[in-house]
């Protein structure tokens, strides 16, 4: 009987603990940056995504701005809810579904890119202005915007660093 009683007591006091209607916790990813060391990757990016600890219900936008190959530039907004936010550790990977007038036929494969996507790493608040956080823009095609929801992508992607920005992860179960 006494340790029926403590258990209960161990359970109320667990549900007294947590704050009625407490908000569950979340990953997220949110910040901005430009990279400069090279075009081609992404001259800069934003990205505000939110998800459940598992990345369910992803929600938000990822942007990205990069040099075409005709040396234009150009801006990419894609939307979370229909990509994903894989967040492990101080990292993440939001991916993002472009509207259809920003979608593309790439010319060298003559596939689609349909996704903006950004890969960072958060490394901490910028010491004396000088940020410490990677991050590697990228735009996909379908498949390559599946693996990456999948959780595929090499964990050896390289990522550069961020010349203005910074990011902040947050990994609800880390």
């Amino acid at each position: 009987m006494k340790i029926r009683f403590a258990c209960v007591l161990a359970v109320v006091g667990l549900a007294a603990a947590a704050p009625a209607g407490a908000d569950p916790p979340r990953d997220f990813v949110v910040g901005a940056g430009t990279i400069e060391a090279d075009p081609f990757l992404g001259d800069s990016f934003s990205v505000s995504a939110h998800s459940g600890p598992l990345g369910e219900d992803p929600r938000g936008h990822v942007n990205v701005r990069t040099t075409n190959l005709a040396g234009d530039r150009q801006s990419f907004h894609g939307d979370v809810s229909e990509g994903c936010l894989i967040v492990t550790g101080n990292r993440a990977v939001a991916v993002g579904r472009l509207p259809e007038d920003e979608r593309f036929v790439e010319p060298t494969t003559g596939r689609t890119i349909e996704f903006a996507a950004v890969i960072v790493e958060d490394n901490g608040h910028p010491v004396k202005g000088q940020p410490l956080d990677r991050a590697f823009p990228v735009l996909f095609f379908t498949a390559t915007a599946a693996r990456a929801c999948a959780g595929l992508l090499p964990a050896s992607l390289v990522t550069v660093p961020i010349d203005r920005g910074n990011v902040v992860v947050n990994d609800a179960l880390g």
